[in-house]
């Protein structure tokens, strides 16, 4: 993905959140990174210590709904200068929540920029899927 494709307009929270747990998925590294570099530069107060949680799972359809399980997700949050940053991502990845919920309470461009290119990978490669299932063809036809 291109960065002329990523749009500058700050994400409002929900974005950056679920941009952040996408960078857990597509560039871990990254993420890591840009929250080694923020831990360096300010004093960050862990709550709440990343700790596994099981989300339930419910498919919501017309005719009724489903409980389909749980996933496994990690949480946490923390302080950084008053501001609370919230970390959640999927599986049991204690470095990645950390690193999301510090990203989420510094905010600011960089935070952003990772978040919506993360999302943007993430949106591309459901394109790129989506292709292939309409190119699958069965043994009837």
């Amino acid at each position: 993905m291109s960065k002329a494709a990523i749009s500058k307009t700050p994400l409002d929270r929900a974005e950056r959140l679920a941009g952040l747990a996408a960078a857990a998925r597509t560039a871990r590294s990254a993420l890591l990174d840009l929250a080694d570099r923020t831990l360096a530069a300010t004093d960050v107060v862990i709550v709440e210590y990343p700790e596994p949680y099981a989300a339930p799972l419910t498919l919501h359809t017309a005719v009724g709904d489903s409980d389909l399980g749980a996933a496994v997700v990690t949480r946490c949050t923390v302080t950084i200068d008053g501001r609370t940053g919230w970390g959640l991502v999927l599986g049991w990845d204690r470095l990645a929540s950390l690193a999301a919920a510090v990203l989420d309470g510094q905010g600011g461009e960089m935070a952003d920029t990772l978040a919506a290119e993360a999302l943007a990978a993430e949106q591309l490669a459901r394109q790129q899927e989506a292709g292939l299932v309409l190119l699958t063809r069965t043994e009837s036809e």
